[in-house]
């Protein structure tokens, strides 16, 4: 039923939302917010916690209680009237039910519906949907309801599982026959699902039971279906769970991987890489534990780990609290064993308020053991990362917090009850938490394996520092806040990932106000960790700074890290106080200091030339400075900028903007468009009906997926085998049945042009919607005559077997229509289009509900409208006589919409919308000589960007065998075309390839034009300003920089902004040296030889073992005197030569 799109199905859920709303009328707030929404499948968390709330006060006992009780309007608006009575049954079975869920669930139970205010909710929607659909669950199941509402119940999540347990225990004939028909009719495993399992188990229905049990026993049941039942028959009643255990234990039917894997969930004592170990002996143990009390509390006693595990597990089975209890009562008197196994389970209770209390128990009770600690501190405060956010985030329900870069915002208290019993026990923990951090190892405990082989358990003090901060925030004590705030840069250590960091110091550091606090904000400014790091730029900019506050926050500019956020801070200082500061890092030790002190300098010039007559001075003062420092110097002092003349020069000085644009004329009679669809819809409406019956015939066809799965045609068609690689592989081979395919084509479609149409035609039923919108445009395109019809205007819907057809006909497509047909239509259609397309019909405007929902108005372009956009793809198909034809066409397609780029409204995550042609069709425009080079660059810089060149020239510069990861195949193949470039054993050779690739003397061409204006205006730039190109190969004759992106210990790094470096890294063909005319060692890596200044001063010359040198590279050569202005003889360079096997 997938014949059906995320369109269809989102606008028939929003139908359904509306509906719902319309019926309700006034409720009261609480009813309000649980009314279903944009993201339907989630409840909102505030009136959930207010019903368990209700709960925890005691004033209901049972969920059908509480739904009289507070929300009758809810009810009414979304339950039918007729099973208002049958709805409350429902909600008052839940208890029995099991109530955890996911892989690392436990079958657990409890008397309390506490657990179970979310699927109460869920429940409530699923009745609201049936009454939406107008038919009864049981036409619902056996598909006698409308073919669009049916796949939408059977596509779109719906909780329907308790709905049809209480019509089951309320003898609901239909409800029970439609179940039964399902489970014994032939062919009709499409229709078993989780829900309809889960149903019959939440039922009474001994029946049912029964049959069920058969079902799993059927020989014909596929894995998949075998794995449906034992996944989910441990989330009902009791009975039905030891009915169906009883079937696995006196059958052996644990041999198979499916029922191991259920076994391992249940019992949760094995992971999904060791179900292996399930036997049929810990199958027996396990239902004896759950018949036989005594046994069960004999396990309990023994060290045995399996055997306790079990046991707990057969507790939990009828009743969590009961489970929880022996917890504890291992906790108090077992022995380290026992404790530590209790702890595995009690992690797995998904359910905060039990798992906490025995986790707190343990704690408090043998603070002295880090390793028990260790085992029961995940299951105590776990959420407190989630805390920390909670507090953070607005309470509209329409945002989301942002720790990288949101907004400031003062945090929410959170009382010790929510956690502690009182105020003192809160104490109590932290300093037990304070004593423990103090014994921990720098390291951490790591107890690998720990009770069971594939168990492992570790403690950090990050784990413990994160709680304390936490528990800090909750007492509100400012010695405590403190103390924390100097553990924050504790929080995350070890992690990739540091947003619990973040999070610890937008809570503690928002507006502090002791000393000890400020420090520690002003500290985590050049904090390694983005977020946090970005949080206290963030946090600094929300508060008034004073004299004192500067001076600290100047000391960070001795880092790299989060200079440009020091440099902010520093700039909102009143111009007296900013020239203090100027002068105070000019006169530091640290050369990052005196840098900064540049940029600010820098600034100053640029925003106010008044102010700078007063900083220019301080300049003047500073004695013997670096070459860094030479070169923005020289800006600052000049009374010429070399980098501002190239920034203020159209086109950078590389080409003339001013002239026009040379395009190869289109050789195209767009009146032909109106011929394109000769077959009509008519046929291509038959042809895919009859495919559709050709499945349905076949529908129990088998076959195994490219991943071992067994499959029948009629529940999905997909790939029998992976093709790519293959070069003798057809699209064909990847699918089943491929003779069957191939006939049909043969005897319906019959013709490449069908299938032609036929795919397009697909295409739209495909985006119905848009389409449909559009049909003005589609009629002035493909319409003749007075009535200028449009390509197509019956999109059938609704075809039970939609989903294989499409994907045979795309197969199909793939496999027969040939480029040189593809290319034709799309010139033609293009053509048309580029004719009637106009500044009102080049966009239509669309709305999307956001998950919180909010309403989003955009833009679409009618490019890309269906038809139109496969055929401009189709247009990078042309042979050679029609390529000029279709460059013309993608460029002036480009071209219109760039002209109305301030009439494109984007969705808020959304980039700019690429354009028509690549980097590589500007190259081969070129190459033909259609082009010049001022016509090139003009293009880049229109379209792209610089740095989609360079990336590309500097890569083919590097000489010698280049690896795949140092060639950027993705930049190769941009500049170049798809597998142009193509390595030789492996390896790169760039410097071999001549002629035969004729972009190759281009790609040069650009490096040697543009890399040398580039490094005159960004080595000049300072360490302000937007990020810049990197430059893969830095090239002075034979002398070769490497820059790369990767940090290294041994590089020198030049900091152009915070997301600007240029490193030159040593590896083992490479010797890296500081040349200077003296000469100097070489650095680690070199062979203790000096890099000296020639003699005929044109260059450098690495003195050779024998006391010998050659010139490694002249100093006025294309890159010569960059360096020599830039100061990098002051700087860490590779050495590269054709010599690399003697002196180099």
């Amino acid at each position: 039923m997938a014949d059906y799109t995320y369109q269809t199905r989102r606008k028939m859920t929003e139908d359904w939302v509306a509906h719902v709303k319309e019926k309700a009328g006034h409720l009261s707030k609480n009813e309000k917010q649980l009314l279903p929404g944009a993201a339907y499948h989630s409840v909102a968390q505030a009136p959930q916690d207010w019903m368990r709330g209700l709960f925890d006060s005691g004033k209901y006992q049972k969920l059908s209680d509480l739904y009289r009780g507070e929300l009758p309007g809810l009810v009414k608006a979304c339950v039918p009237e007729k099973l208002t009575e049958e709805f409350y049954y429902a909600l008052d079975q839940m208890n029995q039910f099991q109530m955890t869920a996911g892989w690392y669930r436990r079958s657990v139970r409890s008397d309390s519906y506490r657990p179970f205010v979310y699927q109460s909710v869920q429940l409530l929607w699923a009745y609201a949907r049936l009454e939406f659909y107008g038919g009864s669950l049981a036409d619902i199941l056996t598909g006698r309801i409308d073919p669009e509402q049916y796949d939408h119940a059977r596509t779109e999540r719906w909780s329907y599982a308790e709905m049809l347990a209480a019509q089951i225990d309320r003898k609901e004939e239909a409800t029970i026959q439609a179940v039964k028909d399902i489970l014994l009719g032939e062919g009709n495993t499409l229709m078993i699902s989780h829900k309809l399992i889960r149903g019959i188990v939440m039922s009474k229905n001994t029946e049912l039971y029964e049959i069920l049990g058969k079902f799993l026993l059927a020989a014909r049941l596929q894995e998949g279906a075998r794995q449906a039942v034992c996944e989910t028959m441990d989330a009902g009643r009791p009975e039905a769970f030891l009915h169906l255990f009883g079937v696995i234990e006196e059958n052996n039917l644990v041999r198979y991987s499916s029922v191991k894997r259920a076994v391992s969930t249940w019992i949760g004592i094995f992971d999904e890489k060791s179900a292996e170990r399930i036997t049929e002996k810990l199958v027996r143990l396990m239902g004896q534990c759950l018949r036989d009390d005594g046994f069960c509390r004999e396990q309990l006693a023994s060290n045995d780990s399996i055997a306790i595990s079990c046991g707990l597990w057969a507790k939990g089975f009828y009743d969590a609290q009961q489970a929880v209890t022996e917890v504890l009562e291992l906790i108090r008197h077992g022995t380290k064993n026992q404790k530590m196994t209790a702890s595995y389970f009690n992690r797995s209770l998904q359910f905060g308020y039990l798992k906490q209390k025995a986790a707190k128990e343990a704690i408090l009770s043998w603070p002295d053991d880090l390793e028990l600690a260790a085992c029961f501190l995940p299951s105590f405060m776990d959420n407190t990362y989630r805390c920390f956010t909670q507090l953070l985030e607005e309470k509209d329900g329409r945002s989301y917090l942002q720790l990288c870069d949101g907004k400031v915002r003062k945090p929410d208290n959170l009382p010790v009850t929510e956690i502690f019993e009182n105020e003192k026990e809160a104490r109590k923990v932290y300093i037990l938490f304070r004593d423990m951090l103090s014994r921990i190892p720098k390291k951490g405990i790591d107890l690998n394996p720990c009770i069971f082989p594939w168990y492992r358990v570790t403690m950090t003090q990050s784990d413990i520092a994160l709680r304390m901060c936490l528990i800090a925030w909750m007492l509100q004590d400012e010695a405590y806040l403190d103390e924390a705030a100097r553990l924050i840069p504790i929080v995350g250590q070890g992690n990739t990932y540091g947003a619990a960091r973040a999070a610890a110091a937008r809570v503690l550091l928002y507006r502090p106000q002791t000393p000890a606090r400020r420090e520690v904000l002003f500290e985590l400014l050049h904090n390694p960790e983005e977020y946090t790091m970005q949080s206290a730029y963030r946090l600094a900019e929300d508060m008034e700074l004073a004299v004192g506050d500067y001076l600290i926050i100047e000391k960070n500019l001795k880092y790299k890290k989060g200079r440009a956020g020091v440099l902010a801070l520093l700039r909102k200082q009143e111009p007296a106080a900013l020239r203090e500061s100027v002068g105070r890092l000019l006169e530091t030790d640290s050369e990052e200091c005196r840098m900064g002190a540049l940029d600010l300098a820098l600034q100053i010039k640029k925003e106010g030339p008044q102010e700078f007559a007063a900083v220019r001075p301080l300049l003047e003062t500073l004695t013997g400075p670096t070459g860094r420092e030479q070169v923005i110097l020289g800006e600052l002092l000049g009374t010429k900028s070399e980098a501002q003349d190239i920034l203020n020069t159209p086109g950078f000085g590389l080409y003339d903007t001013t002239k026009e644009w040379l395009l190869p004329p289109v050789e195209v009679d767009e009146k032909q468009s109106v011929k394109l669809f000769a077959g009509g819809e008519d046929a291509c409406i038959q042809i895919l009906e009859r495919l559709n019956s050709l499945i349905e015939e076949k529908n129990e066809l088998e076959y195994k997926t490219a991943w071992g799965v067994e499959m029948l045609l009629g529940t999905k068609l997909d790939n029998c085998r992976w093709i790519h690689g293959d070069p003798e592989a057809e699209p064909l081979d990847a699918l089943p049945f491929r003779e069957l395919w191939e006939d049909f084509y043969r005897k319906e479609i019959k013709t490449e042009e069908m299938l032609l149409e036929l795919y397009l035609y697909q295409k739209c039923r495909a985006q119905r919607n848009d389409y449909e919108r559009n049909l003005e445009l589609y009629r002035k395109v493909f319409g003749s005559g007075l009535l200028k019809k449009p390509p197509f205007k019956k999109l059938v819907q609704g075809l039970r077997y939609g989903a294989q057809a499409g994907t045979v006909i795309d197969t199909l497509f793939t496999q027969y229509v040939p480029a040189g047909l593809k290319a034709r239509w799309g010139l033609k259609g293009t053509a048309k289009l580029l004719a009637v397309l106009e500044a009102s019909n080049a966009f239509y405007e669309c709305e999307e509900k956001r998950w919180n929902g909010e309403k989003e108005c955009f833009t679409k372009r009618a490019a890309e409208l269906p038809i139109f956009k496969e055929m401009r793809w189709w247009l990078s198909l042309a042979d050679e006589g029609d390529w000029g034809s279709a460059f013309t066409l993608r460029f002036k397609l480009q071209e219109f919409y760039d002209k109305l780029r301030g009439k494109e409204v984007l969705r808020r995550y959304d980039r700019v919308r690429a354009g028509y042609l690549t980097l590589a069709d500007y190259v081969d425009c070129y190459v033909k000589g259609i082009w010049d080079k001022d016509l090139f660059y003009k293009a880049v810089f229109t379209f792209l960007s610089l740095k989609s060149l360079i990336g590309p020239a500097s890569t083919v510069e590097q000489k010698g065998a280049v690896s795949s990861r140092d060639a950027r195949i993705g930049e190769l193949n941009a500049f170049f075309g798809q597998g142009v470039i193509l390595p030789v054993d492996g390896k790169y050779h760039f410097d071999q390839i001549g002629d035969e690739v004729p972009a190759m003397k281009l790609a040069h061409e650009i490096y040697q034009e543009a890399v040398p204006l580039i490094l005159k205006v960004e080595l000049k730039r300072g360490g302000a300003g937007d990020p810049i190109l990197r430059i893969r190969i830095i090239d002075s004759g034979d002398l070769w920089h490497r820059c790369d992106d990767s940090d290294s210990d041994c590089a020198w790094e030049r900091d152009i902004t915070a997301q600007f470096r240029l490193l030159f890294k040593y590896n083992r063909a490479e010797s890296r040296f500081k040349p200077s005319a003296q000469g100097v060692p070489a650095k680690a890596g070199g062979d203790g030889r000096r890099l000296e200044k020639s003699p005929e001063g044109n260059g450098y010359h690495k003195e050779a073992a024998g006391g010998a040198g050659h010139v490694c590279a002249a100093v006025d050569s294309s890159f010569g005197g960059i360096f020599e202005s830039a100061g990098i003889p002051e700087r860490l360079l590779l050495f590269y030569g054709p010599h690399r096997g003697t002196a180099g």
